[in-house]
């Protein structure tokens, strides 16, 4: 009886763990999912275009005026933080796609966290400690490159299908 039971159990958690994961889709299914995502990836540039301005600024200031680089960087924490909070709550329909996109958060939280450790050190001014914050900065946005990079391949990949998908 207790086997039974447990057979049960495990039988109903994979049946809804198996809900909770994207399938692998058919070539036309990762299309539509490439396509609607990339509509989304439109709606984020604005956000992300923001989030990196900001970067870029303090990088050029060379990081020579502690005021500035705070100001500019915990300006943008709440771009950063609606963008990780949309993101996020994007879910791809396919497996192709969502492994891809868990990569894109993980950049992304990565980012923030690099930022709060950037302005963390800079707050004590503790250099050192700035320093392994720009180098976390640098390890997240190239996660966010190979996301892309990913997402290029994925798409060169279907690219057939996606011109038959704009047809229709």
């Amino acid at each position: 009886m207790h086997a039974t039971r447990s057979l049960t159990l495990l039988m109903a958690l994979a049946v809804a763990v198996s809900g909770c994961t994207p399938r692998r889709g058919s070539s036309h299914e990762v299309a539509t999912d490439l396509h609607n995502y990339t509509a989304e990836l439109q709606k984020w540039e604005p956000k992300e275009k923001t989030i990196f301005q900001a970067i870029d600024d303090v990088e050029d200031s060379q990081y020579v005026d502690d005021e500035f680089v705070l100001r500019t960087l915990k300006g943008a924490l709440p771009t950063v933080a609606e963008h990780i909070r949309e993101v996020a709550g994007y879910r791809p329909s396919t497996a192709e796609l969502g492994s891809l996109h868990e990569h894109y958060k993980k950049g992304w939280e990565d980012l923030r966290g690099a930022l709060d450790a950037m302005i963390a050190a800079e707050s004590k001014k503790d250099y050192v400690s700035l320093a392994k914050g720009k180098a976390q900065m640098v390890a997240a946005r190239n996660t966010l490159l190979k996301a892309f990079a990913g997402m290029d391949a994925l798409m060169e990949e279907n690219d057939e299908a996606l011109k038959n998908l704009h047809k229709s």
